[in-house]
């Protein structure tokens, strides 16, 4: 369930970075949510991504737990 999530915010990132989603509002509403998530399982969000040699990984979900959108 922990690789679902966090495959889905790295979709959610990738999307924005390549401007097909806006980031403002993908921001505002997943901000809380990923926030919460990273608080409780960031430590194996950090863990998978060490044993997974995945590049990337688990950048979407560290993104949006950021408290502010990167871009103005």
């Amino acid at each position: 369930a922990i690789y679902v999530m966090i495959d889905f915010f790295d979709q959610l990132y990738l999307c924005v970075r390549v401007n097909v989603c806006r980031e403002e509002p993908a921001w505002l509403y997943f901000h809380e949510f990923s926030s919460q998530f990273y608080r409780l399982y960031g430590h194996k969000v950090e863990e998978m991504r060490g044993s997974l040699s995945i590049d990337g990984f688990g950048s979407g979900i560290r993104y949006f737990a950021k408290t502010k959108p990167l871009k103005d």
